[in-house]
């Protein structure tokens, strides 16, 4: 039996707790496997990623106790998606109030299998399992069919309903309008923005180098002059911060994208909006928009970030109006020669 010493000091207190001591494979828990996942990936994917390994695990842990890892099968697994889908209680946002609800989305369980899949991987890559003798049961798993939704932007009314009461005369909301102004033209993520330091802008060449990135490749992307005044405004209001962030809280730290968000919701709520405007759905906006203006699809998928083609043709869904102004001007049936104002009626022909 192979011995491992299990040693973790982590930044991330909520999550995990310091521990030290020696365990045999064979008695190698879920919530060992939560803290050795932790503390190996913790150098290597962001604070949300890592949530979502915790998440993960302990919604196990709840559904099946802190059972041995070698005790997991396919058929408890298959289970536990079902207690997910049906079971689970979960709070949901409606119109920016927080509803209790029983069940998971499809693609949110396909998400949380997905990193369990992903746990095991880690426990044998590291032989934390013998990879010769145990077979990770969620290897077979079928993930829940999910229909494929259209991206969902922003419609311009709401857009300026909600630029309306934003006010820059005040801190929070010239940052607010800050970054909707950048994420609409950088279509960049929240997550990314965040992490936007002064000496990622280039003020002279009007470029910004997005640093903290989902497929960690950096990305610099151009912005125009009434984003650039923005960022300087903002930047010129934090000076008496000691910090090298540019979006920042009231105290001088680093905004949480959690705490961004929320100001969205509020002005969305301020603003009466139906569907109030988050971060990512500017995202949406952006790309679609630019699509819809003519940009080539490479650019916009070099400006998202996407590395698979397919995932940015999923914002070709352009609007009708669109579709049928393109159709005016492209129709092949602009080949023909023929007379296109002639109008006059001709006499019906009868077939004998």
């Amino acid at each position: 039996m192979s011995k491992t010493r299990l040693t973790r000091q982590s930044r991330y207190k909520d999550l995990t707790v310091e521990r030290n001591y020696l365990v045999e494979e064979d008695d190698l828990k879920l919530s060992d496997m939560r803290l050795i996942v932790l503390s190996k990936k913790e150098l290597e994917v962001t604070y949300a990623t890592l949530r979502r390994y915790n998440s993960a695990i302990s919604y196990l842990i709840d559904y099946a106790g802190d059972i041995k890892v070698k005790e997991l099968t396919t058929k408890l697994i298959y289970d536990f998606m079902h207690y997910l889908k049906v079971e689970r209680e979960t709070y949901q946002h409606i119109k920016n109030k927080k509803v209790k609800k029983k069940g998971l989305h499809s693609s949110t369980i396909n998400g949380h299998i997905d990193t369990l899949k992903a746990s095991i991987e880690v426990l044998l890559d590291y032989n934390y399992l013998d990879e010769k003798t145990y077979y990770n049961p969620l290897a077979k798993v079928k993930r829940l069919p999910v229909a494929k939704q259209k991206p969902r932007g922003v419609s311009k009314e709401d857009l300026n309903a909600f630029m309306k009461k934003i006010d820059t005369r005040y801190f929070v909301d010239l940052r607010l309008k800050t970054a909707v102004y950048l994420m609409l033209e950088t279509m960049c993520r929240v997550e990314e923005l965040t992490y936007v330091k002064k000496s990622d802008i280039d003020f002279d060449s009007r470029t910004i180098t997005m640093t903290k990135t989902k497929n960690k490749e950096f990305r610099t992307l151009p912005f125009t002059r009434k984003t650039e005044i923005l960022l300087k405004q903002l930047i010129d209001d934090i000076k008496e911060f000691d910090t090298e962030y540019v979006f920042i809280n009231t105290r001088g730290y680093r905004i949480a994208p959690a705490a961004l968000r929320k100001t969205f919701a509020k002005t969305s709520e301020l603003a009466g909006l139906e569907h109030p405007i988050t971060p990512h759905r500017l995202r949406h906006s952006g790309a679609i928009e630019a699509l819809s203006n003519g940009m080539n699809i490479r650019a916009v998928q070099k400006i998202l970030g996407h590395g698979d083609l397919r995932t940015t043709m999923i914002y070709l869904n352009i609007s009708d109006n669109h579709l049928i102004e393109a159709q005016e001007k492209y129709s092949a049936l602009s080949m023909l020669t023929e007379d296109k104002k002639e109008t006059k009626l001709r006499k019906r022909r009868s077939y004998k």
